[in-house]
């Protein structure tokens, strides 16, 4: 990953905002260690740390076109680029590196803003058009790059993650907005685009803003994807099996794009071990990484070293202990900027740092459980949805011996979700407080149903 901060001012860049620029940078330094550069010009500074990945030479930001026009700053992959950089230079367009950065300023210097619609990968990107005082802030289809922004009377100011806010001295600090940290008991995080402190955003995902300079700063966010689910009945079984194989096996193959080492996560789970299996053929012996807890039952060592064997590719095991959870779960939360009710980033951060020290590149896949209905609530909204069918005088009797039924016995919490309309019933999954615990933590607070 890389990362960015960059200040906008419709007056012109101070000093101040030079030096806060810089150690916004700084404090983010983390997610480059490859490169720290930094481009001024009278109304914008942008500040870049690069972890590089493709073309380790050419590949420096902030990008500059050929004219000095175009800006840009960027973090993520383009795993279609090489695709799009031939399709410009069959039109006649030459490029001077190999990185994705220079296709898509050349893509947007042709197209404009739309050209975002045409990009598959993971990003979150600052265009600046000097000639028309002009900005373009993008962010990828699921929101997986990091974009942080604020806004004042003056300008704008962005950054790839919140604590960099600290270190805008034109920041007035940190707060915690009251109704959204009621978002943060009630659902686990807080919703984009607000965060918890209520004066800054993130862009959100499938998003891309335009900010005029020209216009006193008028600033649109429009959506340019939203997913659309649609049952598809034309097509027999056996073809839908078929067509998700090909999307599995193309995703796993994009996503392996790099001048760099790439390695895998194993779990036990069927979704990174697929995502392992398809890798090991593209890139035999590729290093696959699990982490496993001196716990019974929260250590999946065994079953990923017996997927590996199997699939014959280099496996290193983490073995960990109750000390290196707690020694890490404060540097952990330093990273997330954002309050995140997950105890598993922990482990991730634990063997992820452990990845670092033999790869640059890791495959993840995250999300799969979301799209492919992996979690146990999700096997239970059929039973639910069969409960809340049932009469409302049999639904009350349930309801009166779900409350009856002690904490944690089995079944409780599925009639009490089954007795409820689906909007609580969601609520009820996420929750980590329930109402009358948020009324002692918190006032005035926020009711969601």
């Amino acid at each position: 990953m890389c990362g960015f901060a960059g200040y906008y001012k419709k007056a012109g860049i101070t000093d101040e905002n030079k030096l806060s620029a810089r150690e916004m940078s700084y404090s983010i330094r983390h997610r480059g260690p490859d490169l720290d550069r930094v481009y001024e010009c009278e109304k914008l500074i942008f500040a870049f740390r690069r972890l590089s990945i493709i073309d380790l030479e050419g590949g420096g930001q902030p990008f500059i076109s050929d004219d000095g026009r175009f800006i840009c700053v960027y973090n993520g992959e383009i795993y279609n680029y090489l695709e799009l950089k031939s399709e410009l230079e069959k039109k006649g367009h030459c490029f001077k590196t190999n990185s994705e950065v220079e296709v898509m300023v050349t893509l947007y210097s042709l197209y404009g803003a739309g050209f975002i619609s045409r990009l598959r990968g993971m990003f979150a990107f600052v265009i600046y058009d000097k000639e028309n005082d002009f900005l373009m802030a993008g962010r990828d289809p699921f929101g997986i790059k990091p974009l942080y922004y604020r806004k004042d009377s003056d300008g704008i100011v962005f950054c790839s993650e919140m604590k960099g806010y600290f270190f805008d001295k034109n920041y007035k600090g940190f707060d915690v907005d009251k109704a959204l940290l009621q978002h943060y008991l009630t659902f686990q995080y807080v919703s984009e685009p607000d965060t918890i402190s209520g004066d800054i955003f993130i862009l959100p995902k499938g998003s891309y803003m335009l900010y005029d300079g020209k216009k006193d700063g008028k600033t649109d966010i429009l959506t340019y994807y939203k997913p659309v689910f649609s049952q598809n009945k034309t097509s027999t079984y056996l073809q839908k099996k078929a067509n998700l194989r090909k999307a599995v096996e193309s995703s796993v193959e994009y996503h392996m794009l790099a001048d760099v080492p790439v390695g895998s996560f194993l779990s036990s789970g069927v979704d990174s071990a697929i995502i392992t299996a398809i890798a090991s053929k593209i890139s035999p012996g590729i290093k696959a990484f699990t982490i496993g807890f001196d716990v019974k039952g929260y250590s999946e060592l065994e079953d990923a070293a017996a997927i590996s064997s199997h699939l014959d590719i280099d496996h290193i095991k983490l073995q960990c202990t109750l000390k290196d959870f707690t020694d890490n779960y404060e540097r952990v939360i330093y990273h997330l900027d954002s309050p995140m009710a997950d105890p598993s980033v922990v482990a991730i951060y634990l063997i992820s740092r452990e990845a670092a020290k033999h790869v640059k590149v890791i495959l993840s896949g995250e999300g799969s459980d979301e799209l492919f209905g992996g979690y146990r609530q999700y096997a239970s909204a059929i039973p639910a949805a069969k409960i809340y069918s049932l009469p409302s005088f049999i639904k009350s009797f349930l309801m009166i011996l779900a409350r009856l039924l002690p904490e944690h016995v089995k079944g409780k919490g599925l009639i009490t979700r089954g007795c409820v309309p689906i909007e609580q019933r969601f609520v009820g999954n996420a929750f980590v407080f329930s109402e009358n615990e948020k009324r002692g933590l918190e006032n005035p607070i926020h009711k969601y149903y």
